[in-house]
């Protein structure tokens, strides 16, 4: 996830909505950054008890 969040802000910075201050990763590069795990074969679902 570190990776392509880098990679989100070296190449898709062009797609990144504006923002200020300090956010998470899903904040601060939202679609792009679901795009590039989904892509890297990385999937996430929350599991309740």
């Amino acid at each position: 996830m570190l990776g392509q969040a880098g990679l989100c802000l070296a190449f898709d910075d062009h797609r990144l909505p504006p923002a200020a201050g300090v956010l998470t990763p899903a904040t601060a590069m939202g679609q792009p950054l679901i795009e590039r795990l989904h892509a890297a074969g990385q999937r996430y679902r929350i599991v309740t008890p």
